[in-house]
């Protein structure tokens, strides 16, 4: 019974970090793609702000901080479509980027809550 519910408690820590770490790295896609679009528009102003509010070293350790959190407690899946969101965004293949922020809320959503994952959702280049 203690074995049982240490394992209980295992799993539920682990659960919360895996939560913790998809909704850390969708926010940060959030503000990636909210500067790209302000860089896109020519909106100097809002760029300033944003810069302002998240200056270039604070980004960096952040963005650090979220990959590794998705590397540790994410799944393979989720993962690999955070690889291809981040090579396409650096490519600057805006309706890529666009389907693959959709793709990753789509299987982050059915990963917590328990959903299997379909094998036709999204790409998998590897």
């Amino acid at each position: 019974m203690v074995e049982h519910n240490r394992l209980a408690e295992e799993r539920a820590r682990l659960f919360k970090e895996r939560r913790d770490a998809y909704f850390a790295f969708l926010h940060w896609i959030d503000l990636v793609t909210k500067r790209t679009s302000y860089v896109r528009r020519g909106e100097q102003d809002k760029l300033q702000q944003f810069d302002e509010q998240w200056p270039w070293s604070k980004r960096i350790d952040w963005t650090i901080d979220v990959l590794i959190g998705v590397q540790t407690f994410g799944s393979e899946r989720v993962f690999q479509l955070a690889e291809d969101w981040m090579d396409t965004h650096d490519a600057d293949l805006h309706d890529v980027t666009t389907e693959l922020r959709t793709q990753l809320r789509a299987v982050v959503r059915d990963e917590l809550q328990g959903v299997e994952p379909q094998r036709d959702r999204g790409r998998n280049r590897r």
